[in-house]
C-alpha cells in the first residue's frame, strides 16, 4: 500500500506541476531527488501504458488471450 500511495503522490505531482497555476506552490517538491526519480518512473509507466493501449487496438477478438479467467 504505501508504494501505492508513494505513486499516488508522484502522480499527483506531476499533475500539479503541468498546471501553470500551481507550478509555483509546488516548485520545491520538483528539485527532490525522490520526486525526480518517481517522476521519470512514472513517465516510463505512461508510456508502457500508451503502448498496451496501442497495441491492444490493433489485436482482432482471436488474438486476445482466453482463460478461465476472463471466460
Amino acid at each position: 500500500e504505501s508504494e501505492e500511495l508513494r505513486d499516488n503522490a508522484a502522480e499527483a505531482l506531476v499533475n500539479f506541476s503541468e498546471d501553470h497555476s500551481m507550478r509555483e506552490t509546488i516548485s520545491g517538491a520538483l528539485d527532490i531527488p525522490s520526486f525526480q526519480n518517481m517522476q521519470d518512473r512514472l513517465i516510463q509507466i505512461h508510456a508502457s501504458d500508451a503502448h498496451l493501449a496501442m497495441s491492444l487496438r490493433h489485436m482482432t477478438i482471436e488474438e486476445l488471450p482466453w482463460g478461465p479467467a476472463l471466460a
